[in-house]
């Protein structure tokens, strides 16, 4: 296996280990917040992820099947749509009262959800759009990115701050 050449089957096998890691890893995630307000990005990300795994099965091992344009959209839009709903469950999980980082967690989901529906959009419009378009969307992926790891941080920092106003007990 480590040397020489692989067959067909051995492909197939990797890939779809490859595909069960990465769906389990998006489903799960999906499925991960804390709280039940937040029940239904967890459900739209694991049945994403689930129908993305199918698509990608049906891709790997059937040898007589040949993609068409539109399944090949399909699968990408449940890919994207399971990555967004795993991130913004993880962010959720992050969630606090305190209003700065309540307001950066759902800002940073404002951002992926925009981005994420702009990029469905962009694939169903056949790539064709401006590029005020494409760099407004690059704009607010990176900004989801960028609050991704902001939440953390400010986390860290608002727990310090009110610790450190909490009066000493002896």
């Amino acid at each position: 296996f480590l040397f020489g050449s692989m067959d067909e089957t051995q492909v197939r096998l990797i890939l779809t280990t490859f595909a069960i890691g990465v769906y389990s890893l998006t489903g799960f995630a999906a499925l991960s917040w804390k709280n039940k307000r937040f029940a239904g990005i967890g459900y739209v990300g694991s049945t994403a992820s689930i129908l993305a795994m199918a698509m990608s099965m049906r891709f790997v091992w059937d040898s007589h099947w040949t993609w068409k344009e539109g399944d090949i959209k399909f699968t990408i839009i449940l890919n994207i749509i399971a990555f967004a709903a795993a991130y913004s469950s993880l962010l959720l999980r992050a969630f606090e009262e305190h209003p700065a980082v309540a307001k950066l967690v759902y800002g940073t989901i404002t951002c992926v959800s925009i981005a994420s529906f702009m990029l469905i959009f962009w694939i169903l419009n056949e790539f064709e759009t401006s590029e005020l378009y494409g760099r407004l969307m690059a704009s607010l992926a990176v900004l989801g990115v960028m609050g991704g790891i902001a939440v953390p941080i400010v986390k860290k920092l608002v727990s310090m701050n009110q610790e450190s106003k909490m009066p000493e007990q002896k």
